[in-house]
């Protein structure tokens, strides 16, 4: 997919908050009655540091993060680029941290 496909197929918001987004999956996780084996939230992006100039937001989506771990729910990140860096951002967000780059990722 070039970046205009996929925003034409699924959408794309630079102005997102990444809290909001962790409390409605917990929420849907927590609202449903079925028992899951596992439950996960896999983040897609190409942004290693979306926070770097929102101090809050930042802090705000760590705070969640750690809400939503609390309640079982596994918090992955995928990274649609090489040289991602988690331990600007996600490291404290993911359930397994990962420091340092990717370097094996290779988009096609």
């Amino acid at each position: 997919f070039t970046e205009k496909e996929f925003s034409n197929k699924y959408g794309i918001n630079e102005n997102y908050s990444l809290a909001e987004l962790l409390w409605l999956c917990n929420g849907l996780f927590n609202k449903e009655k079925k028992k899951y084996y596992m439950k996960s939230v896999l983040l897609f992006t190409n942004e290693d540091n979306p926070f770097e100039a929102d101090k809050q937001k930042r802090n705000k989506s760590i705070s969640r993060a750690a809400e939503v771990k609390l309640n079982q729910i596994i918090i992955d990140v995928i990274p649609m680029c090489a040289g991602f860096n988690f331990e600007y951002f996600y490291d404290d967000i993911v359930t397994v941290p990962r420091s340092g780059k990717t370097e094996d990722f290779k988009p096609e």
